[in-house]
């Protein structure tokens, strides 16, 4: 394949604190989202504790398995880039850290697969003319931005403007039905209103112990106990920004309060809350990604493989962690009975 090169001429500078407690990786997802970015490059300064660093292993061609670094470091260096993998905006991190070891300072650095913030301040270089894709690259088995697509014939890559006008153009139309899609969705797939469910319609108690196989039917009725709700991609949207100022305290609320609804066998790592990027092998609904976790409810809201939006209960799910994948940790499902 060629070289990809695109010069990108409009943008826009973001610049943010994030709160302490807040995950890394969510957080800059959530801003990156709210802003409608979809090609970006990252820099930031700070502490972070917690994290999870990985490297690339050539032999086995993925990256290896992730070092998790206790307590407090200093960020002496984070990279990053924003761009679109698989139809969900991707965030990816590397960084330099350092820290008090048994000999003095030690310097660590790799690709972020998780951290949690003590205080973290950013810039996001916006690039609003260009749209940069990631797919999977089998020589390497890394996933490498392989599409480049610019709104005028000068910032193409592919040297055909009005063809790569026309696919961010369909990008974005792709975007809008994907909205459309949901909302029909609703009205397909929408919460049962009784029946098996034990009767009440509502989270209100939020303990839907109901039967998964009594009164469902095949569309899916059966998941009613791990299943809060199909939801709109605009409510996802406007939820986000309601709860924008208070979701520190409330996620290190919540992530207490989810602790035990995960099953964890590597005692070295420890407690691992699920997050928006995280991937979900649902023992029903197959591979699904994890677009957003309630900050002040025990509900994921995920993406299935045919882009409807869902809202999983949290508690009855019992996650399981399974290890991490393209810089994404992966949870696996054991409903509890």
């Amino acid at each position: 394949m060629s070289q990809l090169v695109i010069e990108s001429r409009e943008g826009r500078r973001i610049v943010g604190r994030i709160a302490h407690g807040e995950e890394l990786h969510k957080r800059l997802l959530e801003v990156a989202r709210r802003a409608n970015v979809r090609a970006a490059t990252l820099r930031g300064q700070g502490v972070i504790e917690d994290v999870s660093l990985a490297h690339y292993d050539r032999s086995s061609r993925a990256m290896g398995k992730a070092r998790r670094l206790r307590g407090a470091c200093t960020l002496l260096s984070l990279e990053g880039s924003i761009s679109e993998h698989e139809g969900r905006t991707d965030v990816q991190v590397s960084c330099v850290v350092a820290r008090a070891g048994d000999n003095g300072i030690e310097v660590l650095g790799g690709v972020v697969m998780g951290a949690r913030v003590v205080a973290v301040e950013f810039v996001m270089d916006v690039m609003d003319d260009v749209m940069l894709r990631r797919r999977l690259d089998r020589q390497s088995g890394l996933v490498v931005w392989d599409e480049m697509l610019g709104d005028s014939p000068s910032r193409a890559s592919s040297g055909n403007g009005d063809a790569a006008k026309a696919a961010l153009e369909a990008a974005e139309a792709e975007e809008r039905a994907r909205v459309a899609e949901a909302r029909s969705a609703r009205a397909a797939f929408a919460r049962p209103t009784g029946g098996s469910s034990s009767g009440s319609g509502s989270s209100g108690s939020g303990n839907n112990n109901s039967d998964h196989s009594s009164g469902s039917s095949s569309d899916g009725a059966g998941e009613d106990a791990m299943i809060e709700e199909v939801i709109d991609e605009a409510d996802l949207v406007a939820s986000s920004e309601s709860d924008w100022a208070t979701a520190a305290e409330a996620s290190r609320v919540a992530d207490a309060a989810r602790a035990e609804a995960y099953d964890d066998d590597d005692g070295d790592d420890g407690y691992r809350p699920i997050q928006a990027g995280d991937l979900l092998d649902h023992n029903k609904f197959g591979r699904c990604v994890v677009e957003r976790v309630d900050v002040n409810e025990e509900f994921a809201t995920v993406r299935l493989r045919n882009n409807r939006l869902v809202r999983l209960n949290i508690e009855v799910l019992n996650l399981s962690y399974e290890g991490d994948e393209d810089g994404h940790q992966v949870f696996t499902t054991n409903p509890r009975r």
